[in-house]
């Protein structure tokens, strides 16, 4: 199994990975609150050869996708984060303050 890519490292000028680095805790907070409540999520090492096994080569990437009222998370390959990092580079080039 490959190292994963942080996504911070796909793309460093991202906006909303600026806003939300250092984060983490709460946005797995809001994302485990939203999936299962006050339930509890299990991964053990079958789950982590799954995951590896639907992303070989590479490891997925959680794209995170701000919007004016809301966060989007989502799972993609690092060639996928890759393009969307490109994208929003060419988006906000220059738009930064």
């Amino acid at each position: 199994m490959s190292e994963p890519t942080p996504s911070n490292k796909v793309n460093p000028e991202s906006t909303i990975l600026q806003q939300v680095d250092g984060e983490w805790q709460k946005m797995c907070a809001f994302i485990l609150w939203k999936t299962v409540g006050r339930g509890v999520v299990k991964v053990d090492i079958e789950d982590m050869k799954r995951l590896a096994a639907e992303f070989h080569p590479g490891f997925p990437v959680i794209f995170t996708h701000g919007h004016a009222d809301s966060i989007e998370f989502s799972l993609v390959t690092e060639e996928r984060a890759k393009v969307l990092a490109e994208y929003d580079a060419a988006q906000n080039k220059g738009g930064r303050a």
